[in-house]
C-alpha cells in the first residue's frame, strides 16, 4: 500500500477512535453502541498499520491490491454496525408501542376513576 494512503488510513482510524472516546466520555454515545465503533477504528489502524497482515488478507480473500481488501473489512464492520442500529431501533420500537398501549390503558382507568368518584359526590 502506498504511505500515502497508509498515512490517510491511520490518520482516519485514530480520528475515528478519538472521536469515539470523546462522544462517550461526554455521554453523546453510549458504550453499549460505541463497541463496534472502536473495533473498526482499532482494526482499521492495525490494518493500515501493519501492512504485511492486510496483505495476507487481502490474498487470502483474492483481491490484488491490499488497498482495496482495507476498505472492503471496513465496509463488512460499517454493515455490522447499520445491522446492530437496526436490531436496536426494532426494540425500541416495540418498546414505545407497549408504552403507548400501557398509556392509553392507563389513560383510561384514571378517566374511569375519576367519574366513578364524581358520582359519589
Amino acid at each position: 500500500m502506498p504511505l500515502a494512503l497508509r498515512i490517510i488510513a491511520i490518520a482516519i482510524s485514530l480520528s475515528m477512535f478519538i472521536v469515539t472516546v470523546e462522544l462517550i466520555r461526554r455521554e453523546k454515545l453510549k458504550e453499549r453502541y460505541s463497541l463496534l465503533w472502536l473495533a473498526t477504528a482499532l482494526s482499521m489502524f492495525i490494518l493500515s498499520f501493519w501492512t504485511g497482515f492486510l496483505d495476507a488478507i487481502a490474498l487470502i480473500i483474492g483481491i490484488k491490491i491490499p488497498a482495496n481488501a482495507l476498505f472492503f473489512i471496513g465496509t463488512i464492520f460499517l454493515m455490522l454496525i447499520i445491522f446492530y442500529i437496526t436490531v436496536v431501533v426494532s426494540e425500541m420500537s416495540t418498546r414505545n408501542e407497549r408504552l403507548a398501549q400501557e398509556t392509553t390503558l392507563l389513560k383510561n382507568r384514571i378517566e374511569e376513576l375519576e367519574r366513578s368518584d364524581g358520582k359519589k359526590d
